[in-house]
């Protein structure tokens, strides 16, 4: 943009030719590429055209530098907010594991008081029945003898 002043770039070290994670290539493989491709001998080693490599082998150095950086910035974020999860997770499985335990002991306990008086009940109930039944079986045989008896 016109008036735009960028601060000059000053180069802690030398960039080298080559990426240090093997991608880019070197000043010779790029001239024989050009030469293959093109079939032209023109191309000499101090070509202005060879800057290209010089500059795009810096760009792919200093993109991979950043991919570094901020993948151990990330792994670092990762891996504080996992352990946070973690204990959170441990919180609340322990809190859930305390409230259903007691929860459960009470619900076995009550199940276990309605089967008992439901079984107490049951009982009464079939010793009633039985007794209506056997008492209704004597007044039928008291009835079939009475109404059948010829003296």
């Amino acid at each position: 943009m016109a008036g735009e002043t960028t601060a000059p770039i000053v180069l802690a070290e030398p960039i080298p030719m080559r990426c240090l994670s093997g991608f880019g290539m070197s000043k010779e493989q790029a001239r024989e590429l050009l030469i293959k491709a093109h079939e032209t001998q023109n191309i000499g080693n101090d070509d202005p055209l060879l800057m290209l490599v010089t500059l795009l082998n810096a760009y792919l150095a200093e993109a991979d530098r950043i991919q570094d950086r901020h993948n151990t910035a990330l792994t670092k974020i990762l891996a504080e907010q996992t352990g946070k999860y973690v204990v959170e997770v441990k919180k609340t499985t322990d809190a859930l594991s305390t409230q259903l335990t007691s929860t459960t002991v009470e619900k076995i306990y009550a199940t276990f008081q309605g089967f008992i008086i439901a079984q107490k009940q049951h009982r009464r109930d079939t010793l009633w029945l039985t007794s209506i039944i056997g008492i209704s079986a004597l007044i039928n045989v008291a009835a079939f003898v009475a109404l059948h008896w010829q003296p």
